[in-house]
């Protein structure tokens, strides 16, 4: 995954029709990333919790994403989402419970995800989580994930 450096910067922000070869280059994976994101209707990320946020390459990944003009725009000044009538699934695990107090206040992961895509336009998200590090535990929560996940692929209906 390409990580954001100071090309890819300047290639993002030059117009298409001023773009240099390098550039376009640059931009590849970019595009093809953001065009599967137009193409399809449900998306479904699996992370798991890494020091109370994503792993970095799905940060890497949000961040050839998240582009002005391709997944966003600006309408009066205001941020639009261009990610219309889209389903995201996430399913996280992390080695602790997080749901509640006190350790709540450290899940970065999911609030985060939930404003990106927000912020790209998806509306209808659906996250789960499967805690804990006792195979057991983690047995019996991802038996539910599964059956949950299911049951809204199942409805083929996105908000």
């Amino acid at each position: 995954m390409q990580f954001v450096n100071a090309e890819l910067v300047q290639a993002f922000y030059t117009p298409e029709d001023k773009q240099t070869a390098i550039q376009v280059q640059t931009l590849k994976q970019s595009d093809e990333l953001i065009n599967e994101l137009l193409e399809a209707d449900t998306y479904v990320i699996g992370a798991p919790m890494y020091n109370f946020s994503v792993p970095a390459v799905l940060k890497a990944y949000l961040d050839l994403v998240i582009r002005a003009g391709k997944t966003f725009s600006y309408d009066n000044g205001a941020p639009l989402g261009l990610l219309k009538n889209k389903r995201l699934i996430v399913i996280t695990s992390s080695g602790g419970d997080y749901s509640v107090e006190p350790m709540k206040n450290f899940d970065f992961l999911e609030p985060y995800l939930r404003s990106v895509f927000g912020f790209l336009g998806v509306r209808d998200v659906h996250v789960f989580t499967a805690p804990g590090r006792d195979p057991q535990t983690v047995a019996a929560a991802s038996a539910i994930v599964k059956k949950q996940i299911d049951e809204i692929l199942s409805l083929n209906v996105v908000a």
